[in-house]
């Protein structure tokens, strides 16, 4: 879970309060981001790993680590088939 990732860059985010928007411009789809799936995009953009997504989130919101991960993962990867993000680099 040490993976980083790349906004994909005809994406563009548009943040509405804590929901946001993301238009993929190269394939005219938009997807619609409730307010942890957006804090879960922001901190990859930062270039969080996985872990650190997860960890980040399981403090903040006091839930048990294995759901966080799980549910992160799955967000993940649902970006990853949707062609949102791509795989950056693995740190080792």
């Amino acid at each position: 879970m040490n993976d980083i990732y790349a906004i994909n860059q005809s994406c563009d985010l548009i943040e509405n309060n804590n929901n946001a928007i993301i238009f993929f411009n190269s394939k005219e789809k938009v997807f619609i981001l409730n307010e942890i799936e957006n804090e879960i995009f922001n901190l990859i953009k930062e270039k969080n790993t996985l872990d650190m997504i997860t960890g980040k989130l399981s403090n903040k919101y006091s839930a048990e680590k294995e759901l966080i991960t799980n549910d992160v993962a799955n967000f993940v990867d649902n970006l990853l088939k949707a062609d949102l993000i791509s795989n950056e680099e693995i740190i080792k």
